[in-house]
């Protein structure tokens, strides 16, 4: 078989495990480009480097296999919490904040001071499709990042 046929028979045998679909959590956010391989759930990374999406427990987990495309699970999130925020040990002036939605998901956000403001990055696979939410979001944060600079 010439090259090209079989780069087509790759792509065929391998096109389930590099299919990767939308998950909408309520009206709260949506996560981008997760994929499936078997009976494990695989979020995209940040920079293809750092996990900033994980499943706080194992019922939400559960569905999520079972989940079709597009996957909408029921559920609005009301109140974000830090569950962590603490100073980058690579660069100054910047935290890691991570912040549960409970009962479950945990997303990871990067914080960033220059001179007296602050900036927020969200993890690049999540789009808040409830604006209040977002807001809230940077609000806690920030409140726990003045708490950590007592």
């Amino acid at each position: 078989m010439k090259r090209t046929g079989w780069v087509l028979v790759f792509v065929l045998l391998l096109s389930p495990a590099l299919y990767a679909w939308d998950i909408t959590v309520g009206s709260s956010f949506k996560i981008l480009e997760v994929a499936r391989a078997g009976e494990k759930i695989i979020f995209p990374l940040e920079r293809k480097k750092y996990a900033n999406i994980r499943v706080l427990n194992r019922a939400t987990y559960q569905e999520l296999l079972r989940c079709a495309d597009p996957c909408k699970l029921a559920g609005e999130i009301e109140t974000p919490r830090v569950a962590l925020v603490r100073p980058a040990s690579t660069q100054k002036n910047m935290w890691i904040a991570q912040v549960d939605y409970l009962p479950a998901w945990r997303l990871t956000f990067l914080v960033f001071k220059k001179g007296d403001n602050f900036s927020i990055r969200f993890p690049e696979h999540v789009e808040f499709l409830n604006q209040v939410l977002k807001e809230r979001t940077q609000e806690v944060i920030l409140q726990a990042i003045d708490e950590e600079n007592k």
